[in-house]
């Protein structure tokens, strides 16, 4: 439920609430934090996000280099 409700604020242009609601440890809900982050204009949030998603998969070059990216 909290990943459509991430989802459906992003789509909406309400990324600062979406990055106001508590992710836990799920990579989903770090990876949609991190697409909040990004629309909302915030790169040191997007930067964590990130971080956590390297953190979470240490063997996908995707999240690497989308942490370089941000």
């Amino acid at each position: 439920f909290q990943l459509m409700l991430m989802r459906a604020l992003i789509d909406c242009g309400r990324s600062e609430e979406a990055l106001a609601l508590p992710v836990g440890n799920a990579p989903e809900l770090w990876l949609a934090r991190a697409e909040a982050a990004e629309r909302a204009g915030r790169p040191a949030a997007a930067i964590d996000a990130w971080r956590q998603l390297c953190n979470a998969r240490p063997g996908d070059p995707a999240m690497r280099l989308a942490l370089a990216r941000a």
